[in-house]
């Protein structure tokens, strides 16, 4: 990934991270204020760099929340709401930081991923020297980096599409539509709910069995399915009584699941009928009338039909 990111100032102690996702809503009113407070669950996790500590997980108004500036102190208790401008971060940064907390922490949160997760982003963020670390489980860098490779992975891939996204197939009711992702991308994703026929999907394939109730084209949706603590409005928090000697914290989460993909199926409700007539010679016979109805009997009529030449 191709980041211009400007190298920033991190925290004391280490904040443990969670996933999140792209679009970050940034609805900053002025002077919000928000609780910070900071726990040591584990002595194993201990703060490596220019300044030693025991590895801490910050949360704030009781929300799993991360370090945005590692060698700078956690001001507890009241912090006020900041533009990430002003530690130079763009809104594509943060929403990528957002992504890189959803894979990481909140997709599968644990102690061991929320570190992790911190280190990731001090990383990212440009800090090359502190790093949360437990000697039994991941004594250095080094030993994280397969970590952080996998989670980079997953982030620089977040919104790629299935080979089917934005067409159109048509289905007969009662028929199942096998359509196949040769792209490798539906066996991440959710089916939202879909009225008029069931879907599944296997893998990279998805199935498609409209119903009778089925309407003439329905559309059907594709997300992420991010938890609902990840798509919680964004924001960044600091001391500003400190005047920036604080550091700043934000639960890097969304605003909203980013990620949509779609494929619109028309369905074929109906069958199609040819009729025509021909004589004992196989030539065909014109202007012949024929009565059509669903039962032998003609009690049910469709209608009557003459051919033409």
């Amino acid at each position: 990934m191709k980041h211009k990111i400007k190298k920033i100032v991190n925290s004391t102690l280490a904040c443990l991270m969670a996933l999140s996702m792209f679009q970050v809503n940034w609805n900053v009113r002025a002077a919000t204020k928000h609780n910070v407070t900071e726990e040591f669950p584990d002595a194993d996790w201990e703060l490596h760099g220019p300044v030693s500590g025991i590895g801490a997980l910050l949360k704030v108004d009781g929300e799993v929340s991360f370090c945005l500036q590692a060698k700078i102190p956690v001001s507890t208790g009241t912090n006020e709401e900041i533009q990430p401008s002003v530690l130079g971060l763009s809104k594509e940064t943060m929403a990528e930081l957002a992504l890189v907390v959803w894979y990481g922490y909140r997709s599968q949160p644990s102690l061991t991923n929320y570190f992790l997760t911190q280190n990731l982003i001090w990383k990212y963020l440009g800090d090359g020297d502190s790093y949360v670390k437990n000697d039994n489980l991941y004594p250095t860098k080094a030993s994280m980096q397969p970590w952080f490779d996998n989670i980079l992975n997953k982030v620089s891939h977040f919104h790629d599409l299935p080979s089917f996204d934005s067409q159109t197939y048509t289905a007969n009711v009662n028929e199942t539509l096998t359509i196949q992702d040769t792209k490798g991308v539906l066996e991440g994703l959710t089916i939202k709910s879909v009225e008029g026929a069931v879907v599944s999907k296997n893998g990279n394939t998805l199935y498609v069995t409209p119903n009778s109730d089925a309407p003439d084209t329905m559309t059907i949706k594709f997300k992420r399915e991010m938890s609902l603590a990840q798509t919680q409005t964004n924001f960044v928090v600091r001391d500003k009584a400190d005047k920036g000697t604080s550091q700043a914290v934000s639960p890097c989460t969304s605003g909203q699941d980013p990620y949509t993909s779609e494929v619109t199926i028309k369905v074929q409700k109906y069958g199609n009928l040819k009729i025509a007539k021909q004589n004992e010679k196989g030539e065909m016979v014109p202007n012949t009338t024929f009565k059509l109805s669903y039962q032998a009997d003609m009690s049910s009529p469709i209608g009557t039909y003459t051919t033409g030449d």
